[in-house]
């Protein structure tokens, strides 16, 4: 008795194991393929920057790493000296999430101007400055816990958008180096395709 149910148990296994396996033959289950001639999200931003939308992006405070390579030019101050490119679209990321960043009246002024004559698009990380650049007709949204802020022209309308970092976020970035860099590249990717810029 004991062994007719595991003969039978054994004839079922190998029936269903026969019955997935012609599944997958015919293709009524897929196994997603790795195809390493598809382009990751961050490599389809990069040529993006770098043909349709040639961008340059300017790095104020502690560096940020980036998966896929980026030209980034760091510089240690907002100034017309440190900050120069002939590019269509420019980017300057204000890394101030250690608090480490000090911006005079003038950075702050030639922030403004950089964005709202100049077409730049400025992201700021941190919390100190986070609120420098509103304009109360913007009629501004928070999230608890945000630490990334995008502003740019729109339309020859100053932007603030809320980016994609939070304090949570900020908490791994230990253990995830490359993490705020694929969080920036998405709030630069809508920067650039927001329309006219």
């Amino acid at each position: 008795m004991k062994r007719n149910k595991i003969i039978t148990l054994s004839i079922i296994l190998i029936v269903a194991t026969g019955i997935v396996g012609i599944c997958f033959l015919i293709g009524i289950f897929k196994i997603p393929k790795l195809n390493n001639n598809e382009e990751s999200d961050m490599d389809r931003m990069k040529k993006i920057m770098e043909t349709t939308r040639p961008t340059d992006v300017f790095v104020l405070g502690k560096e940020i790493l980036f998966e896929t390579e980026i030209k980034v030019n760091n510089i240690s101050k907002l100034s017309e000296e440190q900050i120069k490119s002939n590019r269509d679209y420019k980017v300057v990321i204000i890394n101030d999430l250690d608090s480490a960043v000090n911006l005079s009246d003038e950075e702050i002024e030639y922030a403004s101007e950089l964005m709202n004559k100049n077409g730049y698009c400025i992201i700021y990380l941190g919390e100190k400055y986070s609120s420098t650049w509103d304009r109360p007709e913007q009629g501004i949204a928070n999230l608890s816990g945000n630490l990334s802020y995008v502003y740019y022209s729109w339309d020859g309308q100053p932007t603030r958008n809320i980016g994609n970092w939070l304090q949570s976020d900020n908490d791994e970035l230990e253990k995830y180096p490359y993490m705020l860099g694929q969080a920036l590249m998405y709030s630069i990717e809508d920067y650039l395709l927001s329309g006219e810029v």
